[in-house]
């Protein structure tokens, strides 16, 4: 089980910030990283992934360094359909002249 959910199980503070943080993502109004951890403490979310928080840091910068396990993950975790949030990684990642920039 999550930290998170640990936690939110344990509080009332926690489930609510991640019941928000489905909200958002279900109206699909998260667009940024930041977004997410304002909800979602970005050592919890690596915890929580099983990652190195440097490494979780490293793939928020170059989105395209995750893998769809750990998207489909992240979409568990928060209780959302795993295609939003695949969807949210890949809009982060800036395409130019047909090569994928760090983003």
């Amino acid at each position: 089980m999550s930290t998170a959910k640990v936690k939110a199980e344990s509080g009332g503070r926690n489930l609510q910030k991640l019941s928000y943080l489905k909200a958002e993502f279900d109206a699909e109004r998260i667009s940024s990283w930041e977004q997410v951890f304002a909800f979602y403490a970005v050592s919890t979310i690596a915890v929580d992934l099983g990652i190195h928080y440097n490494t979780f840091q490293r793939k928020v910068k170059t989105n395209r360094f995750f893998t769809l396990d750990e998207l489909i993950r992240f979409a568990g975790i928060i209780n959302v359909d795993h295609r939003l949030v695949i969807n949210f990684v890949v809009d982060q990642i800036v395409v130019k002249k047909g090569k994928a920039q760090p983003g």
